[in-house]
């Protein structure tokens, strides 16, 4: 079972001048796949021998935990950390041989959100191919351009062949990068996630898998 802890033990490890590299999913939408997105591209990482630790920053849902508390695997490891202790966490995390941290943002407003964009080295921001979620993204974008940093969007959940799939990525172009590869709407992440696994262990050899797979590729150059 993975460790869960609302408030984990810093001090002992705590090492100034080293950073771990970092990813901070992030939305002003709920329903985006934020925290679907963590979570298995933490997973992923971990595939690629890459260790994972995900701090979960959605203090109303928790997906993260809740997710973490279904698995039986031991990684990657997910931990409660409140925003006084984010850049703490993150040297810490740094220092204990942690290669990726990825911070799984809160939903819509909060205060801590401009505080992760400014720590973060690069932000995703999920989006599904929706009027809604179009709308909701220019402020996030404000955000993350306001903290230095360039907003990442990833296409999710979009339906195959409609048209609303290339109009959003249009759309989003108009505001930053977005990712070449476009996660599905599939039943698999839904599964995955109810069992506490990620799609590339729940259907290695399916759709889903080779979309997160890919999107993570793409991700790990990023961070390079």
């Amino acid at each position: 079972m993975s460790f869960i802890n609302n408030n984990p033990p810093l001090a002992g490890f705590f090492m100034p001048g080293v950073n771990v590299k970092s990813i901070a999913t992030f939305s002003q939408k709920g329903g985006s796949g934020k925290s679907t997105l963590a979570v298995h591209l933490g997973v992923a990482a971990e595939e690629d021998a890459t260790s994972v630790i995900i701090f979960d920053r959605d203090d109303a849902q928790a997906s993260a935990s809740c997710w973490a508390e279904r698995r039986a695997a031991d990684t990657p490891i997910v931990l409660k950390t409140p925003p006084s202790q984010l850049h703490a966490a993150l040297k810490a995390g740094s220092a204990k041989g942690f290669g990726l941290a990825i911070i799984d943002g809160p939903p819509h407003s909060s205060p801590d959100a401009a505080a992760i964009a400014r720590i973060a080295d690069i932000i995703l921001i999920p989006v599904r191919p929706t009027a809604f979620d179009l709308a909701a993204v220019g402020n996030a974008v404000k955000i993350v351009t306001a903290a230095g940093k360039q907003p990442l969007f990833v296409l999710s959940a979009c339906p195959p062949r409609v048209p609303e799939v290339a109009d959003a990525r249009q759309a989003l172009a108009d505001f930053g990068e977005v990712a070449p590869v476009e996660i599905g709407e599939r039943i698999a992440f839904s599964r995955a996630i109810a069992t506490g696994q990620s799609v590339t262990e729940f259907d290695p050899l399916g759709k889903a898998a080779a979309e997160i797979r890919a999107l993570w590729q793409w991700v790990e150059e990023k961070l390079q």
